[in-house]
């Protein structure tokens, strides 16, 4: 299943819930566990790193490539859609602007360690490298998103 189709799934499972308090809590525990299930190769990178066993990764290269393409043709959709859910979602702006905050944190230091994980020397020649989005342009599209008082 792609991203694409779990999302629907999810979409189509919501629509089961008669009211919109069960609906919105469904979505958030889903998203979290899906979250959480996206962190587990992260941890997996993170300890290979720290052990310096990263070229255990090297046959990896199709699913890196997909992984930065994929990532670089729709985040910043992915990152409106997701203010714009999140602000129809919770009528109270002061927990809305903080759930876009937390979810946008998270995305900024995840691909801070995405980042890290390709700049180790088992990485640096993927050609595929010079497609990623500089960290910082993400930041400041990402700061355009922030709510104002």
């Amino acid at each position: 299943m792609d991203q694409v189709e779990v999302e629907n799934f999810v979409l189509k499972m919501v629509a089961e819930f008669p009211s919109r308090k069960d609906q919105l809590i469904f979505l958030i525990n889903n998203y979290d566990m899906m979250l959480s299930v996206l962190m587990f190769p992260v941890v997996i990178v993170t300890s290979l790193m720290e052990k310096g066993q990263l070229d255990r990764l090297k046959n990896n290269e199709a699913r890196i490539t997909q992984l930065i393409r994929g990532f670089s043709s729709t985040w910043k959709q992915s990152v409106e859609a997701l203010s714009q859910d999140v602000m129809r979602s919770f009528t109270n702006f002061k927990n809305s602007t903080g759930i876009i905050q937390g979810a946008l944190t998270q995305l900024i230091q995840y691909y801070h360690g995405f980042h890290k994980v390709l700049s180790q020397p088992t990485f640096r020649s993927l050609a595929v490298r010079s497609e990623l989005i500089n960290l910082h342009h993400l930041m400041v599209e990402v700061k355009k998103h922030k709510p104002n008082f």
